[in-house]
């Protein structure tokens, strides 16, 4: 698990990298009002996608152990299942995106449409295809394609800037000829398991088990993606890359750590039969990514009002306080998605469901008296209430399901510190060693 977590952690580590590069490029190069064009192009098409999943990923890791086929077999039925959803999601949402997108970016919806029709299937074979690496725990081929897409991307906008032909038209393209080239060395991977004959069966099996955890899933990322959503549908295009500027600087260097707990966690719970380890192991888990968010949030929000400038430009300064407040959500939202995503090796989908409701409400109604009052900074503001009170219930949950409290993850205290004292020596003992 050691190496496991500490290989996906420097891809994430890499994937920050890039991440943080091409935003960076982006803001510079387009400009606050370019910046939030092509935000609202790109994410209403992998907003439908995500909902088109049908979170047949995490149900294939999930149905692993108990398929009635083969491993390659229940791929191929995963890529079946994931393609034909997709299909469904492309014929409901195409038509949306005019109204998604709002009359004042008519001249978008040509470029908002290609792009959704040509990154459905893609997403549709990514999500399957990941997930059966999670699942046979091949975490280092798994990190490598994770690569793809960011790098891929940051590649293509080099070379757009070197041909002085960069635009919101050809930044979607080279975003999408990144994903596209990801899922091709995927399925080349892969290759046997796509050719594989799908099980009819297995298909409804995952279909059922997904749309168990497809609720939760929606209302997660609705909840996650609610501030941006409601920016986009009431705000101009330079608030929009002014808070997309924010968000970014705010949600991608504590990635790196924390995703990959959940990542890393989910298959080894989901095959450990001893349950009482299992909820130790989430336990530890936990609270090692609250310490690394309080540590890693109190270091941010210092630098934040210097750094966001110099990285992105003072054209998006007024980007700062928004960032900020980004920031604190960021520890909510991580902690309740991560205890989310943990619990799904239990095949638990409740908590999901009624969690980001919470979340999703509690945002709804803040959200209106914080905007009228502060703008988007007050938009950013209501995340933090609408992630508290997911996180409430998702601690009440891990106290009365599994008998792990509150205070063993997510209160500061002695056992926090010295398991993260502990931790970091046998890190840093390991890593010498390696040497």
């Amino acid at each position: 698990m050691r190496r496991a977590w500490l290989g996906t952690v420097a891809t994430n580590a890499a994937i920050l990298v890039s991440g943080m590069a091409t935003g960076i490029f982006a803001a510079r190069l387009l400009g606050p009002a370019d910046r939030g064009l092509l935000a609202a192009v790109m994410m209403w098409p992998q907003t439908i996608a995500g909902l088109a999943s049908l979170s047949l990923g995490e149900a294939l890791v999930a149905r692993r152990a108990t398929a009635s086929v083969g491993p390659e077999r229940l791929v191929a039925s995963g890529n079946a299942a994931a393609l034909a959803a997709g299909v469904l999601g492309l014929a409901l949402g195409a038509p949306l995106l005019p109204w998604l997108l709002g009359p004042e970016r008519e001249a978008a919806f040509a470029l908002a449409t290609l792009y959704l029709a040509g990154f459905i299937p893609l997403s549709a074979f990514a999500v399957v295809l990941v997930a059966a690496d999670q699942a046979e725990r091949r975490f280092t081929r798994l990190n490598f394609v994770r690569l793809g897409p960011s790098w891929f991307y940051l590649g293509g906008i080099g070379l757009l800037w070197l041909a002085d032909a960069v635009s919101v038209a050809t930044l979607v393209a080279a975003a999408w000829l990144g994903a596209a080239l990801t899922t091709a060395i995927q399925i080349h991977l892969a290759r046997r398991a796509v050719l594989a004959r799908p099980d009819l069966a297995e298909i409804r099996a995952l279909l059922a088990l997904g749309a168990r955890f497809h609720v939760g899933a929606v209302l997660a990322l609705l909840a996650g993606q609610a501030d941006r959503m409601l920016l986009l549908l009431l705000f101009d295009d330079a608030t929009v890359g002014h808070y997309v500027v924010a968000w970014t600087f705010a949600s991608s260097g504590l990635a790196t750590v924390t995703n990959a707990v959940s990542f890393v966690l989910l298959p080894v719970l989901a095959a450990e039969p001893d349950r009482g380890r299992a909820r130790a192991l989430l336990a530890t888990g936990l609270r090692r990514t609250a310490l690394f968010l309080y540590l890693g949030v109190a270091a941010s929000l210092a630098v934040t009002p210097l750094l966001l400038p110099l990285l992105f430009g003072a054209a998006f300064a007024d980007a700062v306080p928004a960032a900020m407040l980004l920031l604190l959500a960021t520890v909510s939202l991580t902690l309740r998605q991560t205890v989310v995503r943990c619990l799904r090796a239990f095949a638990e989908a409740r908590i999901a469901v009624t969690s980001e409701a919470a979340a999703l409400l509690a945002f709804l109604l803040t959200a209106g008296p914080l905007a009228l009052a502060s703008g988007a900074n007050g938009i950013a503001a209501a995340t933090i209430a609408g992630n508290l009170a997911g996180l409430v219930l998702c601690a009440r949950h891990l106290a009365r399901a599994h008998g792990i409290p509150a205070s063993a993850w997510l209160a500061p205290g002695p056992t926090m510190l010295g398991d993260g004292w502990s931790l970091g020596r046998r890190l840093v003992l390991g890593m010498v060693g390696a040497r």
